[in-house]
């Protein structure tokens, strides 16, 4: 199936809060560095222009180093390719008008000699079909003379371009978490913010893109995708609240936090838009002109690779930030957490599992629609035989769900599917797994591990699992799908491939639920490089028609029960396996179509290699100790094509080798040494 998207109208680059420094002495400071980095990423990206949501500089207008700092940041963007356009901040030309800010607010003085370095401090650029609209927003409910100014310039100037796509730039977010939250230091104040929302609405302005708060979130009002853009310098100490774990030792309390620092390309597409959210990660020098780590458009297609996760952890948060003495004291302001939903998107996974209290939970349920809006697959879970309440609930969300997973013991599914024979007319497909625990086995031990499971298991449920396809086509029931159980011990592409012939070639997709925990509920699975192995073998699994791979979590366990290193950590930031899940999803999606598997072979001590076929390409999955993969056991295609593209999974770097130089491992006389432990290699068509 053709899984390629259309191509982009254009892209454009969205950077904030980069925060230039004046250098009296000469040496640079380490936000300078990092924005150095983030010009030869832009540059590498190749954007059409590039936006600057505020904060160019670390010192305001009103101070005495402003032309100092101003005249470095002119210095560090001078090596862009490309236009960039701006938008002032608070620390450009001072905070909102408010008793409660920590600084002077801001004046038509201040503003002029920003607009002396950066242009117009409100504006509005056409490019190929669609509009960008610049506002000042510290400068809103001031009452000068330039605020009514703009404000007639912005209902005149939307009224002349409205039909078009247009696009909003603003330094303060218009809100966090709801429109109607209450004042505090991050936020557009009211009466501004009812106007600008009410002119978003009326002219249908596509996507705002706001800076101020140094961390990624996300809303969604109405038509208009809402975007606030993490910083290219440093992290905002006070939203270290977001995250149930302290900030590492060297993490300066939260704000130095490199994975969590970066910027957004944008590409345009004939409808909508997609936001790729770029981890810079602090990176410093000018000399990374390496392309920025993008995942192409079409790896947000629902069709993609099937690879989902299981959301254990709160995913939709709402957390008080405490009173900080800084920016917000006298309050409590209340923000959520759009951090696993960042995760998600920076790892191009595009399912999720969620319980039925999830659905069930009014801020969680508005995520949920808003994630199926984005494409997102939902599978929903739950426990024990429905209620009719249950099913007319799930009915009643059936446009947000792609499924229903129903977990019962095996001695029920037989009334479960009798139960679902009374509703005939149902929109939501279900999926069936069986319920296991500890107690259903005798232990001859005192003590024993206590455990709680879902689904098949692929080889002594055999039996079982035909007795749910015989008695599913008697009542004309067959579900959508049929959950199994695999633990990392398994091969995942054999029991895919095993699950997938029990359920028959037409039968229900075989969901696979993959698991790395101990098998005892005290030690912890912390092998990061081990857990990134069983990702690659599940990511070659997933590529079997039929088949969908489920992992059991997706954040660190780092407590509690079967502690275990998850795909990202607790600040939701790439473990190993996560840059092998991102690389490898990446790699899919430029390809002409899906990859689909063909064969795996296991060689070696612990050598693995799956071979899969995306329309005119040929590619391998390949893991190994480092230095040892064993070409000899390589497929011909391999071996003999005159030019093979190498990806280090975990790295992301790759080069171009000969087939005939495998075996040599090298390239023009530059030897591969040692060969990276877990690998793509993909023929061209």
């Amino acid at each position: 199936m053709e899984h390629r998207m259309q191509s982009p109208l254009f892209r454009f680059a969205v950077i904030a809060d980069s925060h230039i420094e004046p250098e009296p002495t000469g040496s640079s400071t380490r936000n300078n560095m990092r924005n150095a980095a983030v010009v030869s990423m832009l540059n590498a990206s190749k954007p059409d222009f590039v936006i600057h949501c505020g904060d160019i500089l670390h010192v305001p207008a009103f101070g005495p180093h402003f032309d100092n700092a101003a005249a470095v940041s002119k210095s560090i963007y001078r090596p862009l390719q490309m236009p960039i356009y701006s938008t002032p901040g608070n620390q450009d030309i001072g905070d909102k008008p408010s008793t409660w800010m920590p600084a002077p607010a801001a004046t038509p003085e201040c503003t002029k000699l920003y607009e002396q370095y950066y242009g117009p401090a409100y504006q509005g650029i056409e490019h190929k079909g669609c509009h960008f609209v610049f506002i000042n927003s510290p400068i809103l409910n001031s009452g000068h003379d330039i605020e009514r100014q703009q404000r007639e310039w912005l209902e005149s100037h939307l009224r002349t371009v409205q039909g078009k796509r247009i696009f909003l730039v603003t330094h303060y977010p218009v809100y966090l978490l709801d429109e109607h939250e209450a004042s505090h230091y991050d936020n557009i104040d009211e009466p501004a913010r009812g106007w600008l929302l009410d002119c978003i609405d009326r002219y249908g302005i596509e996507g705002v893109f706001s800076g101020h708060v140094h961390n990624f979130f996300y809303n969604q009002r109405k038509d208009a995708h809402f975007y606030i853009l993490p910083s290219t310098s440093f992290v905002r100490r006070d939203y270290a609240e977001l995250f149930q774990i302290a900030p590492a030792e060297q993490a300066e309390f939260g704000r130095n936090e490199p994975a969590k620092l970066g910027f957004l390309l944008v590409d345009v597409m004939p409808a909508g838009h997609h936001v790729h959210y770029v981890r810079s990660y602090g990176v410093t020098g000018a000399d990374h002109d390496r392309a920025a780590d993008v995942m192409p458009s079409s790896v947000f297609c629902a069709d993609g690779p099937g690879l989902g996760v299981t959301l254990r952890h709160q995913w939709a948060q709402i957390s008080t930030i405490s009173a900080n003495n800084t920016t917000d004291e006298f309050i409590r302001k209340r923000v959520r957490s759009d951090f696993a939903l960042e995760g998600m998107w920076h790892l191009g996974i595009k399912s999720a599992r969620v319980f039925l209290d999830d659905l069930r939970d009014a801020g969680s349920h508005e995520r949920i629609v808003l994630l199926s809006r984005l494409g997102y697959q939902i599978h929903v879970q739950s426990r024990g035989l429905p209620s009719g309440v249950d099913i007319d609930f799930i009915e009643g969300n059936a446009a947000i769900l792609h499924c229903w997973e129903i977990v019962v013991p095996f001695g029920q599914v037989a009334d479960l599917l009798a139960l679902l024979e009374k509703f005939p007319g149902r929109r939501v497909s279900v999926a069936v797994a069986k319920f296991e625990n500890s107690a259903q086995y005798r232990h001859e031990q005192i003590n024993y591990p206590h455990f709680l499971a879902a689904g098949f298991l692929v080889e002594s449920d055999r039996q079982k699992v035909a007795s749910l396809m015989e008695t599913a086509a008697a009542r004309g029931q067959q579900p959508y799908g049929v959950v199994y159980r695999t633990t990392s011990s398994d091969d995942p592409c054999a029991a895919a491939l095993a699950a997938r012939t029990a359920l028959g070639g037409s039968g229900p997709t075989a969901i696979l639920t993959a698991s790395w925990a101990a098998s005892d509920p005290g030690p912890c699975n912390a092998d990061d490089e081990g857990i990134a192995g069983y990702m690659l073998k599940l990511l070659a699994a997933a590529t079997i028609p039929g088949c969908k791979i489920m992992l059991d979590m997706f954040a660190d366990l780092d407590r509690g029960y079967y502690p275990r290193h998850g795909v990202v950590d607790r600040h939701y930031d790439p473990r190993p396996a996560g840059r092998l899940i991102r690389n490898t999803h990446r790699l899919f999606s430029e390809l002409d179509s899906r990859p689909v598997y063909v064969s795996g072979a296991a060689h070696g001590a612990s050598g693995w290699h799956a071979q899969l076929r995306a329309g005119s390409h040929d590619l391998l999955l390949s893991s190994a100790e480092a230095g040892s993969h064993a070409t000899d056991a390589w497929p011909a295609w391999a071996c003999g094509a005159t030019r093979l593209r190498l990806i280090d999974l975990l790295g992301g770097q790759e080069q171009c080798i000969a087939g005939s130089d495998v075996s040599g491992r090298q390239n023009s006389g530059a030897r591969i040494e040692p060969w990276p432990k877990y690998i793509a290699v993909v023929a061209p068509g």
